[in-house]
């Protein structure tokens, strides 16, 4: 379970949220652009989930279960009992199970781009929304997400997504109790309207936000509006 603590994360006594994003190294980057804000009245901590960024490659595509348990023995490590949770694309699954399974861990959550769209619910179809989107994306984010999932490995990272997309969480968000921001932007391809409000809807106490002319790739794409809406939110 080691590969599963996050090398990329920064521990702080005083630290109120902790942000997790699926893509390799995009935890960092968001956190620098976004955090800024948040990081002035909300202490941010910052995950790299395995196989992404600094953290290390695992010998197995793992779970959204497993990550879930990875993140609470990471938090147990570093002695940190309740906190925010923002989670963007995959992190955004692996924030409404978390929330689910553990909800006295949890004050509040921000759940950004969170797949999977039950209307595509193969692999193949969510690649093409992805390709999709690519196509609206800067090229900067292009850039830095092929570097990062080469340097990942194509392979794990497509069957940590397979697993990812049969996971789903439509079954645990019904049992969400903390207040939580359901955040997508209004040219997302792989999050749409429809699921978006589906979720936020199967959510108990939750609100939803769709940030204008917003692709998937919100931390980078539109940092200052998804950091306005998350600070509103988590101060709220």
């Amino acid at each position: 379970m080691a590969d599963l603590l996050p090398r990329g994360a920064r521990p702080s006594p005083r630290a109120g949220t902790v942000a997790a994003d699926p893509r390799a190294g995009d935890v960092e980057r968001c956190l620098r652009r976004v955090g800024t804000p948040v990081d002035r009245g909300l202490p941010i901590l910052a995950i790299d989930l395995p196989g992404c960024g600094h953290s290390q490659t695992p010998p197995r595509a793992y779970g959204v279960p497993e990550m879930v348990d990875g993140i609470i023995a990471w938090l147990d490590q570093i002695g940190v009992d309740r906190v925010n949770l923002l989670g963007h694309s995959l992190g955004g699954q692996i924030v409404v199970r978390l929330a689910a399974r553990y909800p006295e861990r949890v004050r509040k959550a921000v759940v950004v781009s969170c797949p999977p769209d039950p209307a595509a619910p193969r692999a193949w179809q969510a690649a093409l929304r992805l390709a999709s989107d690519a196509l609206m994306e800067p090229t900067q984010v292009i850039r830095q997400a092929t570097f990062d999932y080469l340097r990942s490995t194509p392979r794990l990272m497509w069957r940590t997504w397979k697993k990812a997309l049969r996971t789903g969480v439509e079954d645990a968000a019904h049992s969400v109790s903390a207040p939580t921001l359901v955040v997508r932007g209004t040219w997302d391809p792989v999050v749409t309207g429809p699921w978006a409000r589906e979720l936020s809807d199967l959510i108990p106490n939750s609100e939803l936000v769709e940030i204008e002319r917003g692709t998937h790739g919100l931390p980078l794409q539109s940092p200052e509006k998804l950091a306005a809406a998350t600070v509103k939110f988590l101060k709220s």
